[in-house]
């Protein structure tokens, strides 16, 4: 008997560890054919500033923005427009193996990795087998959390900490009372929820949402909980908020809060961004002036994000998550953290409309989506007395075994039926995922990346460019985002700033461009346009970098 068992134990250790090599085998071989270079600006912002710090520069970003140098002008550099916590992260593979294209999309892809190994065990822990494996599985072949793992976003290391946050909110509901009643467990939730924050600062949108977790679930202790919910949050969060109030000289969290303004009707295209005359005193004030341009912005990326919702994963996934929501919340078991669930999607989703409109943001909530949508699945297959087909004696051979199939299922128990119920739906759902392999063509090498590479070889210290991350990031060199018109790129020559080469993507635009005291370089082998300053006004290679403002 003892070694029956210990043979059973054996067979599900290595059907365990079979599932997990297939999920992980499923997430590179997804990097080796769909991932060329990096693609998203984002991605190369954190690259950027990721390298600076593994090089000993600091948390600087080689890219200024005439923003910046509006605000902070002795301190330009310092204003990075992210959250510093995923740059941190990537600068120790940066320093360890070198600054890669490669090493982003794979530090990313092992987020996801550990992503879903979390996700497994909270399963298999608190919940069932057939829900972690449905759970994870269905997560792995979702596309957008798949391609947001090979792009190199901060997606995965985000979904790594919200399924982190939800593992501990269920822990400490599937503890003993008297251990329910430790303040460590709320401690946890907010140093979570500011790593979080460091990572995204829409992830503020989680304190509500825990809070409503303790309020739901025991409201005898919610104050405590609370206080201890926020004030590690407060302490983690502080330095951040200080370290930038300093840099721009104002109180505020940070130079991310001008986003708030972009696309506005004030601010119409980012031009904020590119501008440096007239530049915002406050985006809060500024906000508060004109309300009705912010809801309207506001407004018009609700109704983008309303059309891009069910493309998050696929309508059937949605469709799923609906089904979830509608049937969990007449159930009282993890009611509590269906709601934090849905109150956390909705807060984020808020947040993103007056913030930057990614749509993708919501994929990390994936994981945890697909452990509601399968466990009220689960539970309902489980109530289903499926009855056996009527004998046929002229029946296909097919259909006779079908037959003997379902009677031997039957007899198994609903739980036998449930989890054929739950192999149905993850292949029914997984045909995006192989369109996404073997359809759909990786994306593009971006040929401008050569033109900008081959800038490193250059004499050039500050470069121009309509795409500054992406020079920055391959030629090495600080980099000047181009400002909105004319009139801005003249009051920052104005001060001192005076870039010593300008490049552009190559297009029609970039063809007819004509900046004064510059000169178009015929010989430029490489794509891009790229134009020169006339000689006798390029200082000279040597020496240390001049400051980007004269003092």
């Amino acid at each position: 008997m003892e070694q029956d068992d210990r043979v059973a134990a054996i067979q599900k250790l290595l059907l365990r560890v079979a599932f997990v090599g297939c999920v992980l085998s499923l997430l590179l071989i997804t990097l080796v054919a769909k991932f060329k270079t990096i693609q998203s600006p984002p991605v190369f912002d954190h690259a950027v500033i990721a390298r600076n710090l593994a090089t000993g520069h600091g948390l600087t970003h080689s890219v200024i923005s005439p923003l910046g140098l509006a605000i902070a002008p002795e301190h330009a550099e310092q204003l990075t427009f992210s959250a510093p916590l995923y740059p941190i992260i990537l600068s120790v593979p940066i320093r360890l193996f070198g600054a890669t294209d490669r090493m982003i999309a794979l530090t990313s892809v092992t987020f996801a990795a550990l992503t879903l190994a979390l996700l497994y065990f909270i399963c298999m822990k608190y919940l069932s087998n057939r829900i972690a494996v449905a759970a994870t599985g269905l997560s792995a072949i979702t596309v957008p959390f798949v391609m947001h793992a090979v792009s190199g976003t901060e997606v995965p290391c985000l979904a790594l900490l919200v399924t982190g946050l939800f593992g501990v909110l269920l822990a400490w509901r599937r503890a003993e009372s008297e251990k329910q009643r430790s303040r460590w467990w709320a401690a946890a939730a907010s140093v979570i929820i500011a790593l979080c924050w460091l990572t995204r600062y829409e992830m503020v949108a989680l304190i509500p949402c825990v809070a409503l977790f303790w309020l739901l679930a025991d409201p005898s202790r919610i104050w405590s909980r609370l206080l201890w919910t926020v004030l590690p949050f407060i302490i983690i969060a502080t330095p951040w908020v200080v370290r930038n109030s300093l840099v721009m000289e104002r109180p505020i969290v940070s130079d991310y809060s001008y986003t708030l303004l972009s696309t506005t009707v004030l601010y119409p295209q980012d031009l904020i961004l590119r501008m440096y005359r007239e530049a915002p005193y406050h985006p809060w004030a500024v906000a508060i002036e004109h309300p009705g341009m912010i809801l309207l912005k506001a407004h018009a990326r609700a109704m983008q994000l309303y059309y891009s919702v069910p493309l998050l994963g696929n309508p059937y996934i949605t469709a799923l998550f609906i089904f979830g929501v509608l049937i969990s919340t007449v159930r009282r078991d993890l009611a509590a953290l269906h709601w934090a669930l849905v109150l956390s999607i909705v807060l984020t989703a808020g947040a993103m409309c007056f913030y930057f409109n990614i749509d993708g943001l919501l994929s990390l909530f994936l994981p945890i989506v697909a452990v509601f949508g399968i466990k009220t699945f689960s539970e309902i297959l489980e109530t289903v007395d499926w009855p056996a087909p009527p004998d046929d004696d002229e029946a296909s051979p097919f259909a006779l075994y079908m037959r003997m199939r379902l009677v031997a299922i039957q007899k198994r128990g609903p739980g036998r039926v449930a989890k054929l119920g739950m192999w149905l739906v993850i292949l029914s759902l997984a045909y995006p995922m192989l369109d996404y392999l073997f359809i759909q063509p990786p994306a593009r090498e971006n040929p401008v990346a050569i033109g900008a590479e081959a800038l490193r070889d250059e004499p050039y210290q500050l470069i121009m460019s309509d795409i500054p991350s992406l020079v920055s990031w391959y030629s090495g060199k600080r980099t000047l985002m181009l400002p909105g018109d004319r009139w801005n790129l003249a009051a920052i020559e104005k001060i001192g700033v005076k870039p010593d080469a300008v490049f552009l993507k190559p297009g029609p635009q970039a063809e007819r461009a004509i900046f004064p005291g510059y000169e178009r370089v015929e010989d430029w082998k490489y794509p891009g346009v790229l134009l020169e300053r006339l000689p006798g006004e390029m200082p000279p290679p040597q020496g240390t970098p001049p400051p980007l403002v004269n003092e």
